[in-house]
């Protein structure tokens, strides 16, 4: 599901040591060996295993996967410095249920609130 006013950048190129995985979940070794095959195929030495979905992790420029967690550790193991990725930036409106914080009439800030009808 995407969120209204969410916005996407790329395709670009990121950085594996830029790309922190925060969920462990189980996953299938079959699917990255599949990607480890291809990337390590000199028929496709020059192409990507497919594009991958990463979202900002931080302000230090580290993303970290939403879509893609096979091709990018497949592309680790195959010795690949990179991957072609889209960045999808979450929308910053409390419309949402995003945490957007904005100032009150006395300088605190509050988390905006969604609105009554979205519940």
């Amino acid at each position: 599901m995407i969120l209204p006013g969410t916005t996407f950048a790329g395709p670009l190129r990121v950085r594996i040591d830029h790309i922190l995985f925060t969920q462990h979940e189980r996953r299938y070794p079959r699917r990255v060996q599949h990607y480890y095959r291809l990337l390590t195929d000199p028929q496709h030495a020059e192409s990507d295993a497919g594009v991958v979905m990463l979202t900002p992790y931080g302000p230090d420029g580290y993303y970290t996967p939403l879509d893609g967690h096979h091709r990018i550790v497949a592309a680790f193991l195959a010795g690949r410095c990179d991957v072609l990725a889209l960045i999808q930036h979450p929308p910053v409106c409390g419309v949402c249920d995003v945490k957007a914080n904005k100032a009150n009439d006395d300088g605190h800030e509050e988390y905006a609130q969604p609105d009554e009808r979205d519940a």
